[in-house]
């Protein structure tokens, strides 16, 4: 299977630089775009990267008009956004997590899957009164310029749970 067996894992909060869009689906030509030019301008920063890229779903409510996303990448030392560029945190907590191992064209079916896991299991995702996700990220954890075979390809998926009480 291409997904991983979810587990919880708490997490420290993690701060990166990020540019927001809203998309449709298939959105892999606007990561074309956004990924080297949010690359470029940490380099232009003088600030260095610390950990893999990723996308930050913020509303997948309504897919067909368009769902809200953060292209981004952690960082270490001080930033300060800009017009384009924003400076975020992915929140502290409890994830549920799991690797995605195949091409991107198949981690809606991984997503699925990952959302049904978390139904099974009595998951309550942590979102906003508006429905909006508070700490949904999918970490590219292969570079395609380092690894052409597709079928190795590994991407995480890790959505942050609401507390227990």
């Amino acid at each position: 299977m291409p997904l991983s067996e979810p587990s919880f894992a708490d997490r420290p909060a993690r701060r990166y630089v990020g540019i927001k869009a809203t998309v449709t689906i298939p959105f892999g030509a606007t990561l074309d775009r956004l990924f080297p030019e949010i690359f470029g301008w940490v380099g232009a920063q003088g600030l260095t990267p610390s950990g893999a890229p990723f996308v930050r779903y913020y509303d997948t409510s309504d897919m067909a008009r368009g769902i809200e996303i953060e292209v981004g990448v952690p960082v270490d030392g001080a930033a300060a956004g800009d017009e384009r560029v924003s400076v975020g945190e992915i929140p502290a907590g409890r994830y549920v997590v799991a690797v995605h191992t195949g091409p991107y064209d198949a981690l809606m079916e991984s997503t699925r899957a990952f959302l049904e896991w978390g139904k099974q299991n009595g998951v309550t995702w942590a979102q906003d009164g508006a429905g909006r996700w508070l700490g949904r990220v999918e970490t590219y954890l292969t570079n395609p310029a380092e690894q052409p075979d597709q079928a190795r390809w590994e991407t995480e998926l890790a959505f942050l749970t609401e507390p227990r009480g």
